[in-house]
């Protein structure tokens, strides 16, 4: 539900900036320059599901592109600009295949949409929106791109500067995750908080176990180890209790009541590990 209201809201603001620069001539120059970088920097952000530097950053510079290269080519511009915006969602993308992918999406979909748009800018204003709508429908489809949240891109991203055990162990975890996060709806809030607590204390380990000494290494081991075996009861539990809301009946809404029981239990249990 939060991920289809950020990209609903990403989208929404894509469709902004898109009108914004077929309107461009009848705004303030100042106006649109600042615009512009803000909503290219909102729309990175959501992309990815957080404001990183490089998020923000990424947004800044698309616009700037945009800005340079429209006056020769509104479609290239489009290209260029929303490449440069979608940039750190490529980046976590599950392969490399899917960020060549993406970025490519990127490219075609942000230039065909500022193609479509620019093409019926002196149209009445009711085709002019219309063409603008289908404009930002082309520009968003990277949001339907799979890419990794913020959790399991920082797990990935820690397990690719080291090796052995803790490689695997970390990889694991991005296993864990990828599973969780289509099954996060069987958990109970108070449920659901402790285990973003115990995913966020487990990056926070696994960050000192990278970058850290070799002193303290077997305790940040066992810390690792044992977040990633409680989680992944947590994900198991969660996925059977998501399983069971599919097809209710009366016995299945009984073996969901325990389900859940013995799922608010397991999540429980990740708070002695703090």
């Amino acid at each position: 539900m939060i991920a289809a209201a950020r990209n609903v809201a990403c989208t929404a603001l894509l469709g902004l900036w898109l009108g914004c620069a077929v309107w461009a001539a009848v705004l303030d120059p100042t106006l649109y320059a600042v615009g512009t970088v803000i909503l290219g920097a909102l729309v990175a952000s959501l992309a990815v599901s957080e404001a990183s530097p490089a998020a923000i950053g990424a947004g800044a510079v698309s616009a700037l592109l945009y800005a340079a290269v429209a006056p020769h080519s509104f479609a290239l511009a489009g290209a260029v600009g929303f490449a440069a915006v979608f940039s750190p969602r490529a980046l976590r993308a599950r392969t490399p295949f899917g960020t060549g992918g993406l970025l490519a999406l990127a490219a075609v979909g942000g230039g065909a949409g500022a193609h479509v748009a620019w093409a019926y800018a002196q149209a009445t204003e009711p085709v002019q929106l219309a063409a603008i709508v289908v404009g930002t429908l082309l520009v968003a489809m990277p949001l339907f791109w799979p890419i990794d949240d913020p959790v399991a891109f920082a797990l990935r991203s820690l397990a690719g500067r080291t090796g052995g055990t803790l490689r695997t162990r970390l990889l694991r975890g991005v296993a864990i995750r990828r599973r969780a996060v289509t099954v996060h709806g069987a958990l109970s809030r108070p449920a659901a908080r402790r285990v973003r607590r115990a995913w966020t204390a487990l990056v926070r380990a696994a960050r000192a176990r990278v970058h850290g000494s070799h002193s303290g290494a077997d305790v940040l081991d066992r810390r690792i180890r044992t977040y990633l075996d409680a989680l992944c009861r947590a994900t198991r539990a969660a996925a059977r209790a998501h399983e069971l809301t599919r097809d209710l009946d009366d016995v299945v809404i009984r073996e969901l009541e325990l389900e859940r029981d013995d799922l608010v239990a397991r999540a429980d249990a990740l708070v002695e590990l703090h």
